[in-house]
């Protein structure tokens, strides 16, 4: 058996992997978390404005990390939810406005981005890359979900570029 914690980046939740699992199988997980952990220390750049969303999601993980934070209830920031939205924001295009940051009263973070009158795109991140969407065009109305694998859905660009038109 194979189990696996992964940290808040920056947030002081300690990280742990351990194996009780001699099989192939369980081998290649040991050194696949070995890649990550590794990959995960390596420097990496960030620009101005993902830093600062980078910034505003550790607030929302301090803020929100214990259920009731909003005093009316609402769940505790999810670890997969939070570490769903940092892989979004890691493949998001350089091209796009960074996002706003908050949580939803069921744990899940959310970026939300908004343009002119009756523009706004939001997406909720769940476990396992389930990225759930709303969006509002003017009269236009948009949701679903999708699922972030080796980069963001180019359905999900062209809806975040469209609620960000100044036009």
């Amino acid at each position: 058996m194979m189990t696996a914690l992964v940290p808040f980046p920056e947030s002081g939740y300690e990280a742990a992997a351990g194996s009780k699992g001699f099989s192939a199988e369980a081998a290649i997980i040991r050194e696949q978390i070995d890649a990550l952990k590794e990959a995960r220390s390596r420097a990496v750049t960030l620009d101005t404005g993902d830093r600062e969303t980078l910034r505003r999601m550790n607030e929302v993980a301090a803020e929100c990390g214990k259920g009731d934070w909003d005093a009316e209830g609402a769940a505790a920031l999810s670890p997969a939810s939070f570490l769903t939205a940092r892989r979004f924001l890691d493949a998001l295009p350089a091209s796009l406005r960074n996002p706003e940051v908050s949580l939803d009263p069921d744990g899940e973070m959310v970026f939300e981005w908004t343009g002119r009158a009756r523009q706004a795109f939001s997406i909720s991140f769940g476990a396992g890359g389930k990225l759930t969407y709303a969006g509002l065009f003017g009269p236009s109305t948009t949701h679903g979900v999708e699922y972030i694998t080796y980069g963001i859905p180019r359905e999900l660009v062209a809806k975040i570029q469209r609620a960000c038109a100044t036009r």
